[in-house]
């Protein structure tokens, strides 16, 4: 999936996390195919394994698909042991690669955006040189605000953002239009997390 940058135009970097609701998971991922706009996801194996068909069908499609661990849980903390850091994403790799069909991108997001020394070190030996959070989010996830909050506070980015969105319940496909457009009107061009990062040198 290429996107034609244009000249100098602002790019933004759309991505999907979890995957916990298939039915608004599904509806995401055929939007942003009927729309010819390029995402990156994020999914647990736990959200995965719930349609393996459907994670299949996105994979096939060339949205690029990062590591997210196995089960979301806090790998970041300090205290968090080298063996379980390296199931959580090790595993999951193996795990969500069976099911898909496809190798994932070197690329990892931390659960929670929390990460230390350990967990980095570990994720570079098992070849995730690069690690993603985010510039901007929805907060579709947390305490919920009415959506058309959720819409303006996603839309506030700049140039360069990461937008973390997930697709966990039906208020995340219904407000994903919305957010896009709102970038699009803005004259933003719309990018995978590779292709905003390939110019770095990073994200494989």
């Amino acid at each position: 999936m290429v996107v034609d940058r244009g000249p100098n135009l602002p790019l933004v970097a759309l991505t999907i996390d979890d995957g916990l609701d298939p039915t608004a998971c599904q509806e995401e991922f055929e939007w942003l195919q009927a729309n010819s706009i390029p995402a990156t996801f994020f999914p647990t194996w736990v959200g995965v394994a719930k349609d393996h068909d459907l994670w299949r069908q996105i994979a096939a499609a060339g949205y690029p698909i990062g590591d997210h661990t196995l089960t979301h849980i806090d790998i970041g903390r300090h205290t968090t042991p080298v063996h379980t850091i390296t199931h959580q994403l090790a595993d999951a790799r193996t795990r969500i690669e069976k099911i898909i069909g496809h190798p994932l991108i070197p690329v990892w997001r931390p659960p929670y955006g929390d990460y230390s020394k350990r967990s980095l070190e570990v994720a570079g030996q098992l070849g995730f040189h690069t690690m993603v959070e985010w510039s901007m989010t929805s907060g579709d996830s947390g305490p919920r605000s009415k959506p058309e909050g959720m819409i303006q506070r996603a839309i506030a980015g700049g140039p360069g953002t990461i937008l973390l969105t997930h697709c966990n319940d039906q208020v995340s496909a219904d407000i994903l239009p919305a957010i896009v457009q709102g970038y699009l009107d803005k004259g933003f061009t719309f990018v995978t997390v590779p292709d905003m990062l390939r110019p770095y040198g990073l994200g494989g």
